[in-house]
């Protein structure tokens, strides 16, 4: 199997918006907000995850830091790395490792990775505790993306090599 990670190209939006559609809360998965659904405004910051050439997700990784609330800013120490904003696999192609090889592709291209995890989601925290990520910080919102009392946890993987 050839596995691959690239910037996405304006022709896959249809595609990678389907795999947004099959992940989002609303549809019975996971991700909480529309607003980072690839879109051609941030293509710049999706890469598609391929195997043997086929579309089996994508990685949002860092448009979120346009955005993120002032106070996480102390959490983030350093010149250069990587935010995961989001994962998502084609749930027809999910608990087959494809999470597990995307982190290790991004982790094995840099330094420092950071990425937040909602609290209560044990699944993505077991996930990247596995990966040696540490929690660095804690966010908290009365009212955030339509979730009332938002609370998620800042991961932090630095690379021991």
């Amino acid at each position: 199997m050839a596995w691959k990670l690239r910037i996405a190209l304006k022709e896959e939006l249809g595609k990678l918006q389907q795999i947004f559609e099959e992940n989002y809360v609303g549809n019975g998965g996971l991700l909480v907000s529309r607003d980072f659904c690839p879109k051609e405004e941030n293509l710049e910051d999706i890469l598609v995850y391929q195997v043997d050439g086929n579309i089996v997700g994508y990685v949002n990784k860092s448009h979120i830091l346009k955005r993120v609330p002032t106070k996480w800013y102390e959490n983030f120490k350093d010149d250069s790395f990587t935010f995961i904003n989001q994962i998502a696999v084609k749930t027809s192609e999910q608990r087959k490792g494809h999470g597990s090889k995307i982190y290790t592709l991004i982790l094995g291209t840099s330094p420092v990775v950071y990425a937040y995890v909602k609290d209560g989601n044990k699944l993505s925290a077991d996930f990247h505790i596995k990966f040696g990520f540490d929690v660095v910080g804690v966010w908290e919102k009365d009212h955030f993306q339509g979730v009332d009392n938002y609370k998620a946890y800042l991961y932090r993987y630095e690379s021991k090599g």
